[in-house]
């Protein structure tokens, strides 16, 4: 009988030992991910610049529609996503972001202001973009 379990053993152990080493690195890198948490990795200046255009071309285009059902709510959320492609321009060229006004949204002279330094630093986000 004990030669039995003897036997028994002696084939379980080698899984027994490679499940718990197996166990313990998915241990400690679960609690490695747990400290840190994961970085976002910057995107690039080409896909920041080709929303950012893309965003002020439908933003244009969309002002000089007529008036519909809606209309303010889309513009609105039109311009804050094109002031947000803005700041994310910025902070990837080091230009001084859009200041912020009142209700969180940026005039029409301070988006100029920050296209035409982001144009000095090589980005023109007016420059027409390939449909």
């Amino acid at each position: 009988m004990w030669n039995a379990i003897g036997l028994a053993t002696a084939m379980l152990l080698p899984t027994l030992l490679a499940g718990a080493v197996l166990g313990g690195v998915r241990l400690v890198r679960w609690l490695h991910h747990r400290r840190r948490p994961p970085v976002a990795a910057p995107r690039p200046i080409e896909q920041i610049a080709r929303d950012a255009r893309r965003l002020r071309r439908t933003l244009a285009d969309y002002e000089e529609q007529s008036p519909e059902v809606g209309r303010s709510v889309r513009l609105r959320a039109l311009r804050a996503a094109y002031a947000d492609a803005l700041v994310s321009a910025c902070s990837a060229l080091e230009v001084t972001p859009p200041a912020r006004g009142p209700g969180d949204d940026i005039s029409v002279a301070e988006t100029f202001r920050v296209e035409d330094a982001l144009r000095a630093r090589g980005l023109d986000v007016r420059q027409t973009a390939v449909r």
